[in-house]
């Protein structure tokens, strides 16, 4: 591929991209964390079991996190309709968009389709991150993670990354 390759100049398409794959990363650790948390049919009993479990759960692929859901929490069927619809269109994205979408990407009308269905795909995975992210919310509170404890973990993790480089080995599985 070459930098002056004409279809590398519109960078609008790549950004929307961009976002939509991090949405789907962030629905991914969420329902890990809600997993985790004893939100799912895992309840860890100490912060040891908890680290544990948040471990396991980040090393699963999106749809390893949908398949234990579905299988051990009651969720609605519009929650469950809602999270397949995200596995498929985040596996899509991540396997098979680009090649999918060649044709479209050569003009500039082309483009504009993909803008508009990458913003689609954003707003599914928000949504869906919404949903499960006021459940997991909920619980913290409950446990006692208030706003201020979250708030000084939050300080701490950006603290710790603005004094640390990128790791070039940050891709490794059960990094994070």
């Amino acid at each position: 591929m070459h930098d002056n390759n004409e279809h590398c100049k519109d960078v609008d398409v790549y950004a929307h991209f961009g976002l939509a794959m991090y949405c789907a990363q962030v629905l991914e650790r969420t329902l890990a964390v809600f997993l985790s948390v004893g939100l799912g049919p895992d309840r860890p009993a100490s912060a040891a079991e908890l680290e544990e479990l948040m471990s396991k759960h980040f090393g699963r692929t999106l749809g390893a996190l949908v398949r234990k859901l579905r299988k051990g929490v009651d969720v609605s069927e519009a929650q469950a309709n809602k999270l397949e619809e995200a596995l498929t269109k985040r596996n899509w994205l991540a396997h098979r968009y680009f090649w999918d979408r060649a044709g479209h990407f050569m003009s500039p009308r082309g483009r504009e389709k993909m803008i508009r269905e990458l913003r689609e795909c954003r707003d599914l995975f928000q949504q869906t991150y919404d949903e499960f992210s006021a459940l997991t919310q909920s619980w913290l509170r409950h446990h006692g993670l208030t706003d201020d404890v979250l708030a000084e973990q939050e300080r701490r993790i950006i603290a710790e990354a603005d004094s640390d480089p990128p790791r070039a080995d940050a891709d490794t599985p059960g990094q994070y």
